[in-house]
């Protein structure tokens, strides 16, 4: 719950995240922080980092694709299997 808190907080205040951090950690035990790798470990939180991660590389492949850059180049810039570029064209995906 703290950890859904504290991104609440960092959403809601005009500090640059350093900042906020910093700022935090003077008013929390460090031993009730939680470092990136631990929140990544918390139960659905990896799948959806890489969810996400699948998510963008496809819209900046839509988006090359609407620029008109060869399928190739998308696959390889992108990371996405060339099969994968094509149905994305195709609006299959």
């Amino acid at each position: 719950i703290r950890y859904y808190s504290v991104q609440y907080m960092m959403k809601r205040v005009d500090l640059p995240e350093e900042d906020f951090i910093e700022l935090a950690l003077k008013y929390l035990d460090e031993e009730d922080v939680m470092t990136v790798e631990e929140q990544i470990e918390q139960p659905g939180i990896r799948q959806g980092v890489k969810q996400g991660a699948k998510q963008e590389k496809y819209a900046i492949a839509r988006n090359m694709l609407k620029k008109g850059m060869p399928i190739e180049v998308i696959s390889e810039v992108t990371g996405l299997a060339v099969n994968l570029v094509k149905k994305l064209k195709s609006g299959q995906l």
